[in-house]
C-alpha cells in the first residue's frame, strides 16, 4: 500500500492550509459554511463569483471563520 505524502497530509491539517495549497495549484477557492456544501453567506455573499486564488483573501476569510470548509472551482 502506498503511503500518503507527509506534505499533503500537513496541508490538509487545517482548512486554511488546504485552501492555500489548492490556490497555489491554480484552483479558485471559496469558504463553505461549516458542515455544509454551500458558500458561506457572510464571507462570500455573491457565492461562486467570489472564489479567489489570492492568498490575502483566503487568509482574511479563514481568519474570520477558521472552521469554514474549503470549496474549489475548476481552474480557468
Amino acid at each position: 500500500m502506498k503511503k500518503a505524502n507527509t506534505a499533503t497530509r500537513s496541508a490538509a491539517a487545517t482548512p486554511i492550509l488546504a485552501a492555500l495549497a489548492y490556490a497555489r495549484k491554480g484552483y479558485p477557492v471559496l469558504p463553505l459554511s461549516p458542515g455544509e456544501k454551500r458558500p458561506h453567506p457572510r464571507l462570500v455573499p455573491h457565492g461562486l463569483k467570489e472564489a479567489s486564488r489570492d492568498p490575502r483573501a483566503l487568509e482574511a476569510w479563514w481568519t474570520r471563520e477558521p472552521l469554514a470548509g474549503v470549496g474549489i472551482l475548476p481552474p480557468r
